[in-house]
Parts: C-alpha cells; sequence; structure tokens
C-alpha cells in the first residue's frame, strides 16, 4: 500500500498522560530535551535523557517498562519511539512536545 505506515508503538495526548499519572499506571517518563530546558520545567517524575547523548543512554533503558517519552515539539520523541519499537521495547510518544503543555503536572529543578 502506498502511502501507509504501521507504527509499532502507541501515540498518546497530553490528557491521557495526566489520567495515567492519575492513576498511578507504571512507566517511566523521559524528557528527551536538553538538560536547560528540563530544569526549567518538566512532566512531574521525568527523568532528563537528552537525545543528543541517546548513544550513551540507549544501553541502559529498563526492559520490560513502559517508556514514556516526550520532547518539545514531538518530532524527536516520535523518531526515538521509532528506533526503540523496532527494537522490542514498549515505547509510547507524547503527542505535541511539551512546548505546547500548559496542564498540572509540572515541576522545576528548584521545586
Amino acid at each position: 500500500m502506498t502511502g501507509y505506515r504501521q507504527t509499532l508503538y502507541a501515540t498518546i495526548s497530553f490528557q491521557e498522560l495526566e489520567q495515567w499519572m492519575d492513576q498511578e499506571v507504571p512507566m517511566k517518563i523521559i524528557d528527551l530535551r536538553d538538560a536547560s530546558s528540563y530544569a526549567a520545567s518538566h512532566f512531574t517524575g521525568a527523568i532528563n535523557l537528552p537525545y543528543e547523548e541517546m548513544d550513551d543512554w540507549l544501553t541502559d533503558l529498563p526492559w520490560g517498562e513502559t517508556l514514556v517519552f516526550y520532547c518539545s515539539r514531538g518530532s524527536t520523541s516520535m523518531m526515538v519511539c521509532n528506533r526503540l519499537s523496532t527494537a522490542g521495547y514498549m515505547v509510547v510518544n507524547v503527542a505535541g512536545g511539551y512546548t505546547f503543555y500548559k496542564g498540572r503536572y509540572t515541576e522545576r529543578m528548584n521545586d
């Protein structure tokens, strides 16, 4: 089929991520932005694994856990999810990117 591309990972909205957080769904939330962006504000409980350093942290990812990725605008997290899903990781992409998030699950490094 021309133009058809199957993805091996889920994509969720900010609202769905908030629901998962409300329900305490087991997951590891991973911020792919640079360290200064992460320090300024990030999803509550997220860890920072900058995309630029992916080759350094790739082999340290936990196998068998749900890994939820986000970036600034959504394109980097899509690329990472595509790569990791083909390797067998359980990954989820947050659509849109953190730049547009205005919800209640934010924290700063100094909070």
